[in-house]
């Protein structure tokens, strides 16, 4: 016997929000939709009704478990907000959204709270450098003109390198040593 929550168990349904709807099965149905499809199989006598059960329990859940919050704009900002809104074709909320979801993505994880934070805080100071650095990048759109200046960020390498590769010294011999590089 299963017991538990679909999305205890891995499976997860793309959300919208504003819609107040869940993709299943290809399309974009809402919690009465949802529950008509499932009427109707009950009645046809189809009993294969777990995943669209599923469905309209993890969009109840998500529906009744997003916080609301409250964002002020000045006049400028709010209208380019809408204006990019229109562009991308999504609302405005729908838009800051994704804007915030993709800062929070771009961000480093946080450390769990600890529940011994003395012990934690003593830690620190006995070894100085035990906490690492976080560098965070910032990204932003490419504007018009600039394809060429992009660089695509990939992931950090962390395995060592076993042996580096020196470049040999500048000789007489060099045709770069009558150069402006020559700083004798």
């Amino acid at each position: 016997m299963l017991v538990g929550t679909i999305w205890e168990v891995g499976v997860e349904y793309e959300i919208n929000i504003d819609e107040e709807s869940v993709l299943f099965e290809a399309e974009w149905l809402t919690r009465q939709e949802l529950a008509d499809r499932i009427k109707r199989k009950i009645e046809s006598q189809d009993f294969s009704i777990s995943a669209a059960g599923g469905a309209l329990e993890y969009l109840q859940h998500a529906l009744a478990n997003a916080q609301l919050f409250q964002v002020k704009l000045v006049p400028s900002d709010s209208d380019r907000l809408n204006r990019h809104a229109e562009r991308a074709g999504i609302a405005p909320g729908a838009f800051l959204r994704q804007a915030l979801q993709a800062y929070l993505a771009a961000q480093p994880p946080l450390e769990e709270p600890s529940a011994e934070p003395a012990k934690v805080e003593a830690e620190a100071q006995a070894e100085p450098d035990a906490k690492a650095m976080v560098t965070t990048i910032t990204t932003e759109p490419v504007q018009p003109g600039e394809e060429g200046e992009a660089v695509e960020l990939t992931a950090r390498k962390i395995e060592s390198v076993e042996a580096v590769a020196v470049p040999a010294p500048v000789t007489e011999t060099d045709p770069l040593g009558s150069s402006w590089f020559n700083k004798r």
